[in-house]
C-alpha cells in the first residue's frame, strides 16, 4: 500500500445521534489512527476528503482557496483540525498530502443522501419542497463527479483543491 484515501468521518447531517463532542472526537481520532498507520507503514501519499464546511456561510459570495477558514459548524471544525494534523505530519514525515474540500454531494438515486437529493426526489414526484435559506450560495456536487475528482487526485502529488458542482474558486 502506497496511498490512502481518507474518507471516514462522522457526519452529523446524516446522524441524529451525533453531538458536538462526538463529531470532533471521532473525526480527529480516525485521522490520528490513520496517520499512525501511515507513518508506521511508510505510506507515501494521503488523499483526505475534507469539506467546504471549513468555510463560513456567505450570501451571494463565492469561496476560493484564499478564503479564510472559519467554519460554521462542528463538522467543519473537525475537518479544519484534521487538515492541520495531516499537514503537520505530512511535512514532518514527508508524506504527500492531497486535501479535497468537497461541497455537498447528492445522488439522484438515493433521496436519503442529503437535502438536495430529497429535493430532487420530491420534484420528480411533484411533491412540495421547502428551501430554508435561498440567499446562501451552495454548489452541490453529483456523487459521480465527486468520485471522479477523488480518482483524478491519485495523479496529483500534493495540494488543496475545492471540489464543487460549479466553480467556486
Amino acid at each position: 500500500v502506497n496511498e490512502i484515501i481518507h474518507m471516514a468521518a462522522l457526519v452529523p447531517y446524516n446522524n441524529k445521534f451525533a453531538n458536538k463532542v462526538d463529531v470532533l472526537n471521532v473525526n480527529l481520532k480516525i485521522t490520528y489512527n490513520l496517520l499512525r498507520y501511515a507513518i508506521k507503514n511508510k505510506i507515501k501519499k494521503i488523499i483526505f476528503t475534507s469539506s467546504t464546511d471549513v468555510y463560513p456561510l456567505y450570501n451571494n459570495k463565492k469561496i476560493n482557496l484564499k478564503t479564510s477558514l472559519n467554519c460554521h459548524n462542528d463538522y467543519g471544525l473537525s475537518k479544519i483540525a484534521s487538515e492541520r494534523l495531516l499537514k503537520t505530519c505530512s511535512d514532518i514525515f514527508n508524506i504527500s498530502l492531497i486535501i479535497l474540500r468537497i461541497g455537498p454531494v447528492y445522488s439522484e438515486e438515493n433521496p436519503n443522501c442529503n437535502k438536495i437529493s430529497k429535493i430532487i426526489f420530491d420534484i420528480k414526484k411533484n411533491h412540495n419542497i421547502q428551501i430554508y435559506n435561498p440567499e446562501n450560495v451552495v454548489s452541490f456536487l453529483n456523487i459521480n463527479c465527486a468520485s471522479k475528482a477523488i480518482c483524478k487526485s491519485l495523479k496529483v502529488n500534493s495540494g488543496t483543491f475545492i471540489v464543487a458542482g460549479a466553480s467556486l474558486n
